[in-house]
């Protein structure tokens, strides 16, 4: 998918202000989901009590993760 143009200028009370002009190019943007190995793993743990370890695994699970990639990136 195309990624945006920013345009920042170097002063927001000035109207003659030099601008910086960012053109993002490309991004692709990539879901990393949890294994279902590591999801069965962790239900047939929960009838079996968790530890502590167990607790900031699953916490950290609890999240979705991307992977955002940029590519044909300008700036001028």
């Amino acid at each position: 998918m195309n990624a945006p143009i920013f345009i920042v200028p170097e002063s927001c009370t000035k109207s003659n202000a030099q601008v910086i002009v960012l053109d993002s190019g490309h991004i692709s943007v990539e879901s990393n989901l949890v294994k279902k190995e590591l999801i069965s793993q962790i239900q047939s743990k929960t009838n079996k009590g968790n530890s502590e370890k167990d607790f900031k695994e699953l916490e950290s699970l609890m999240y979705d993760r991307f992977t955002v990639q940029l590519s044909s990136t300008q700036v001028n």
